[in-house]
């Protein structure tokens, strides 16, 4: 692969991410001006579309095919650049557990967030009165369909398959941070940009070990979609519609001492509950795809042969290009991170004239989130 294509195309993703950002914070300015003429439903709906369907997906792909002009929108194409890749039903499975494990991770990194925030005067302007929640059946597939099923779509599609897929060649540890920290920037509001950012760090795991943006999508769909439910099962009783209440009590009238070491016992098994089953997504997709077709192209006692070991190492480049995933060489692999972040095969260093556009989207995010922190102070 030509380095000077890879550098351009670096540029290009991180140009068109640029943009996406600067109208979608054009769209947080129309919105905050009142110059959407509708009532609050219709101006959720329609917001919501706008920014998700349109600046997300719509834009991003559109300037995707006018600046990188690929001469035909292939299956290949889709899934190299965008993620659209397949994937099977363990790894679906797998997806909505990790939903589930990342949606306590964030009540825990939220509250602790919230909590330092508020600690220093920091309250958040961006709260809507209990008062007007409309806890009606409707009214919560409304809300399903708004602050879960769209945002997983839009979002990810722009940062997991979009931005990932356009500067892995940084190198996928790099992609990952840069993708997690855009990710909470583009929240553009400090109280969700701490758990928003590591939610988009583990979701990028997911995607560069997957290879895909479908466990993605489910992930954020599944962590968005019980956020929807806590939020109206509290109103209308539903199950677990008390557990923040009973979680609350408990804490209050518990020994501090007994608290932190429940709290620490179960973050880190849910951080290697995390690991284990972002490994087992690996294995499922490639790895034991790519030992089975080896081992079996290859059998017998030769294994100290030089020319066999060269043989295999070609065979196993070879495969792995066949089946669209990355070049990786799992003999020179030393640590268990090189198994879930394997590298490229072309790994540049963007210069600085690469990264203007991510500075400018850096910077973009960060004025906005730190206006947002003002605005909660004042």
């Amino acid at each position: 692969m030509d380095t000077i294509y890879v550098k351009k195309k670096v540029f290009n993703t991180y140009f068109i991410y640029f943009m996406s950002m600067a109208l979608f914070c054009v769209m947080k300015i129309i919105l905050a001006a009142g110059l959407l003429n509708f009532n609050s439903q219709t101006l959720d709906i329609v917001y919501t579309m706008i920014v998700q369907l349109g600046i997300l997906i719509l834009v991003p792909f559109t300037l995707y095919l006018l600046i990188q002009k690929p001469k035909k929108i292939t299956s290949k194409v889709m899934s190299n650049d965008f993620g659209l890749r397949k994937t099977c039903l363990k790894v679906i499975m797998i997806s909505i557990v990790l939903g589930i494990i990342v949606f306590i991770i964030n009540i825990g990194v939220s509250s602790m967030f919230s909590g330092i925030l508020s600690y220093i005067g920091y309250q958040n302007p961006f709260i809507s009165s209990a008062d007007s929640v409309d806890s009606s059946l409707a009214k919560f597939f409304l809300q399903i369909f708004l602050v879960a099923l769209l945002p997983s779509l839009g979002e990810e599609f722009l940062h997991r398959g979009f931005l990932i897929n356009g500067i892995k060649n940084i190198g996928p540890k790099r992609a990952i941070l840069i993708s997690g920290l855009l990710f909470g920037f583009l929240h553009f509001n400090i109280n969700q940009f701490f758990y928003a950012t590591i939610l988009g760090i583990i979701i990028g795991f997911v995607g560069v070990v997957s290879k895909s943006i479908i466990p993605c999508i489910i992930i954020h769909f599944t962590n968005n979609a019980l956020s929807v439910y806590m939020t109206y099962a509290s109103y209308n009783k539903w199950p677990l519609g008390n557990m923040y209440t009973w979680l609350a009590e408990k804490v209050a009238n518990s020994n501090a001492f007994l608290v932190f070491s429940i709290c620490f016992i179960i973050v880190a098994a849910l951080l290697f509950l995390l690991i284990y089953l972002i490994v087992a997504i690996f294995k499922i997709t490639t790895y034991n795809k790519v030992k089975k077709a080896l081992d079996g192209a290859f059998e017998g006692d030769i294994e100290k042969d030089l020319q066999f070991k060269m043989q295999k190492q070609q065979a196993w480049r070879d495969v792995m290009q066949k089946s669209g995933s990355l070049n990786i060489n799992y003999e020179e692999m030393k640590s268990p991170i090189d198994l879930v972040l394997p590298r490229e095969r072309v790994i540049i260093r963007p210069t600085t004239r690469v990264n203007l556009f991510l500075y400018s989207s850096l910077i973009l995010g960060f004025l906005i989130t730190l206006f947002t922190f003002i605005w909660g102070m004042v």
